[in-house]
């Protein structure tokens, strides 16, 4: 499998489930600026995991180091397994398709 990294280095601003939460839309900002980077959306969540070691008050936005992403293949199926790495906290999600906008 081949790793593709989708966002490095940037502020995790919003977490919206969306579509009778069968979806999930992250919007990230710069970390340099604050200005809006793009979005990552999920769609047909198989899996969702997050590790939540963090006071709810000072949750976004949050420094995500690296957002990748990994098409992962079996049989007559394929899904999506993207992974957010942010240091103190860590997102995985299992779709079935991804949607980028930068």
């Amino acid at each position: 499998m081949h790793t593709e990294y989708l966002f490095q280095n940037v502020n995790l601003d919003s977490i919206s489930f969306i579509n009778n939460k069968n979806d999930i839309k992250f919007v990230f900002i710069s970390s340099y600026n604050g200005n809006y980077y793009g979005c990552l959306s999920c769609i047909n969540l198989i899996s969702f995991k997050m590790n939540t070691d963090m006071d709810e008050d000072k949750y976004f936005p949050k420094f995500v180091l690296d957002v990748t992403c990994e098409k992962q293949i079996k049989e007559n199926f394929s899904n999506y397994y993207v992974k957010f790495e942010g240091g103190e906290y860590y997102i995985e999600i299992i779709c079935e398709t991804i949607k980028i906008e930068k």
